[in-house]
C-alpha cells in the first residue's frame, strides 16, 4: 500500500466522485482506448518538444489484447514519468497540470478510467537512463466493492480512503533503460466487457477514433493533407499498432448505397470561421450522391474531431447541427476538425461544453448543411433519376432493334412502354439541361454557393466516358446525352443526334411492323457507334443476299 504522505489525495474529493471516474462517465466501455492513447498521444508531444524523439515519426503506440488471460496492454514510447514524480502524477486526481492549449487531455481524470473494467489496474513507467521502473497497482476489484459500500450508505469513504486500501506502489530494478516508456495494464477484464476483447470490434473502433493516418488507398487523403497545409495547419498523426499491425482510417475510394456501389471522386472543404479567427473546417467526399449510403460503410456521416481524435459517437455532430432531413448526412463521408482550444470537451469527451463560440459553430454548420449539403444530395438525386429514365428508353430502343433485326413485328406492349419511356426521357432530359444552363450562368457571374460548382461537376461527369459506360448497353452507347457519330458515306442516313438541350433521340416513337431493310440500317446507325453499325450491316447485306 501507499503511505498516506506520498498521495497527492487528502484533500480532493469523496468516495462518489472516484466512482464517477472509475468507468461511469463513458457510454461504452471500449472508450477507455481513446483514453489511454490520448495520453500517449500527449506523451509522445512531450517527448519531441523535449527532444527526447527526434519526431513524430518516431513515437509508437502500440495496444495488445490477451483473450487468454483476458488483458489489455497499451504502452508508448513517449516521455514517460521519472521515478521520483511518478506516485505524485499517478495520484492527483483532477490535480492534472496539462493545458488544453498543448495536450488532447488536460482534465487528469482519464487515467483511471479502467477501474470499471477489470480486477486490476497496473500502471508501469520508466525514463531513458533510468535503473528502475516504477509500477503502480490498483484492486480495481476492491476499489468497486469500496464504491459500492459508500453508495449505499453500508459504510462511508473519502478519496484518500480508497486510494490508499487500493493502490500499491512498488519498484523493479533494471539495467539502465534504452528508452522510455508509459504502459498500461488492464488485467482481468470482466464477463460484462467481453467488447474490450474483441480484436475485429476494438480494431473497427480504433480505426475512425484515433489519432491515425489515411490508407493510401484513399488517393484523395493527399487533398485533405493539401487543404489543411494551406490553413497552416497539420493533421495530428501517430503511429498507432494493434496486435503488432498498424492502424489506419478506414477511408476507401468507394461506398455502397442501397442502389449500388458509387465512387468518391472528388473532395469539397468548409472553413468555418469566428469573426476573423479559424475555429473549425471540414472536408466531405463527393460522389454521385445516387442513394443513401447503407449502414456498412463504417465512414459513413461526418464525424466529429478534436486533436484528429473523433468526439462522441459518428453521429455527435448531427445531433447538434442536424440536416434539414434526418437522412441527409448519411449521404456524406467526411471530417470536421475543431482547432480552436476555446471549445472544451465535456468530462465524457462525448460533446463541447456549452459556450458562445459552439453555438456559432452549430448555427454555421446547420446553415451550411441546410444550403449547400443538402441542395447537393437533392439535386444530385434529380440528376441520378434522369440519367435512369434516359437509359430506360435508350433500352427500350434497343429491344426495338433487336426484334426489328430479327424481321419480326414489334409487339404493341413494347412499342407503348418506348413511347412513355422516351416522352418522360425527354422531359428529363429538359430539366437536367436546364438545370445545368442556370449553374452555369450563376457559376460565371459568380453568384454561386459551394453547393453549386458540386452540382456542376456531377452534371459534367454525365458526359464522362465513364458514365456513358454505365449508361450504355453492348449495341447502344449513347443515351442522348450526346452527340451521336455521324454516319459514313455509304450509310442511308446523314442525320445524327442533337447536343445537350434537346430530348434524347431513340428510334422511331412507333415503329411499323414491317420495315424496310433500308430502315433498319438508319435505325442500326443511329443506335450504335460507328463500327458496329459497319459490322451489323454488313453481315445484314450479306444475309440478304
Amino acid at each position: 500500500m501507499i503511505n498516506s504522505t506520498e498521495l497527492y489525495g487528502e484533500k480532493t474529493m469523496l468516495a462518489p466522485v472516484l466512482a464517477y471516474l472509475a468507468g461511469g462517465i463513458y457510454e461504452n466501455a471500449k472508450i477507455i482506448y481513446r483514453e489511454y492513447i490520448q495520453n500517449a498521444c500527449d506523451s509522445i508531444d512531450e517527448a519531441v518538444r523535449s527532444g527526447s524523439l527526434p519526431s513524430h515519426q518516431y513515437g509508437r503506440i502500440e495496444i495488445w489484447i490477451d483473450q487468454n488471460t483476458r488483458t489489455v496492454t497499451i504502452e508508448d514510447n513517449g516521455i514517460g514519468i521519472p521515478a521520483d514524480d511518478f506516485i505524485y502524477t499517478l495520484t492527483a486526481i483532477g490535480g492534472s497540470e496539462k493545458h488544453p492549449d498543448k495536450h488532447k487531455g488536460y482534465k487528469g481524470i482519464g487515467r483511471l478510467c479502467g477501474l470499471g473494467y477489470c480486477t486490476q489496474l497496473v500502471f508501469t513507467s520508466c525514463v531513458k537512463g533510468e535503473t528502475v521502473e516504477s509500477i503502480l497497482t490498483y484492486d480495481a476489484a476492491k476499489w468497486r466493492q469500496m464504491i459500492n459500500a459508500h453508495i449505499n450508505h453500508e459504510k462511508q469513504y473519502t478519496a484518500l480512503e480508497v486510494l490508499r486500501e487500493t493502490a500499491t506502489f512498488s519498484r523493479r530494478e533494471i539495467e539502465s533503460a534504452e528508452f522510455s516508456f508509459f504502459r498500461v495494464e488492464l488485467i482481468g477484464i470482466t464477463k460484462d466487457n467481453k467488447d474490450l476483447l474483441d480484436k475485429a470490434r476494438v480494431e473497427e473502433y480504433l480505426s475512425f477514433v484515433a489519432p491515425v493516418p489515411y490508407r493510401n488507398v484513399f488517393q484523395l487523403r493527399t487533398k485533405i493533407y493539401e487543404h489543411a497545409q494551406n490553413l497552416g495547419l497539420r493533421i495530428d498523426e501517430y503511429n498507432v499498432f494493434y496486435d503488432g499491425e498498424p492502424i489506419y482510417k478506414e477511408y476507401k475510394p468507394t461506398v455502397v448505397t442501397s442502389k449500388g456501389e458509387d465512387t468518391i471522386d472528388d473532395i469539397g472543404f468548409h472553413d468555418i470561421y469566428y469573426g476573423d479567427k479559424l475555429i473549425a473546417w471540414m472536408w466531405y467526399g463527393i460522389t454521385k450522391f445516387q442513394a443513401v449510403l447503407k449502414p456498412e460503410n463504417k465512414e459513413r456521416s461526418i464525424r466529429l474531431r478534436q486533436n484528429n481524435i473523433q468526439v462522441g459517437i459518428p453521429d455527435v455532430l448531427h445531433e447538434h447541427a442536424p440536416f434539414s432531413e434526418e437522412r441527409g448526412p448519411h449521404y456524406f463521408v467526411g471530417e470536421l476538425f475543431v482547432v480552436d482550444t476555446s471549445l472544451r470537451l465535456n468530462a465524457p469527451r462525448s460533446y463541447f461544453e456549452e459556450s458562445p463560440i459552439r453555438n456559432e459553430l452549430e448555427q454555421q454548420l446547420k446553415f451550411y448543411f441546410d444550403i449547400n449539403l443538402t441542395t447537393i444530395y437533392k439535386n444530385a438525386s434529380k440528376i441520378g433519376s434522369a440519367i435512369t429514365d434516359i437509359a430506360k428508353a435508350v433500352q427500350l430502343g434497343q429491344d426495338i432493334a433487336e426484334v426489328q433485326l430479327k424481321g419480326q413485328d414489334v409487339p404493341e406492349e413494347l412499342s407503348k412502354r418506348f413511347d412513355k419511356a422516351q416522352q418522360t426521357a425527354s422531359l428529363k432530359h429538359s430539366e437536367l439541361t436546364k438545370l445545368s444552363d442556370k449553374i452555369s450562368k450563376k457559376v460565371e457571374s459568380g453568384e454561386f454557393q459551394p453547393a453549386d460548382s458540386v452540382i456542376k461537376n456531377i452534371i459534367g461527369r454525365v458526359e464522362t466516358p465513364s458514365l456513358s459506360d454505365i449508361l450504355a448497353s453492348p449495341k447502344v452507347v449513347s443515351t442522348g446525352m450526346k452527340t451521336m457519330p455521324k454516319p459514313t458515306s455509304n450509310q442511308t442516313s446523314s442525320k445524327s443526334s442533337p447536343p445537350l438541350g434537346n430530348p434524347p433521340v431513340g428510334i422511331a416513337s412507333r415503329p411499323p411492323r414491317m420495315v424496310s431493310l433500308d430502315k433498319v440500317k438508319e435505325v442500326i446507325i443511329r443506335n450504335t457507334n460507328e463500327d458496329v453499325a459497319n459490322l451489323l450491316i454488313a453481315k445484314i447485306e450479306e444475309e440478304a443476299n
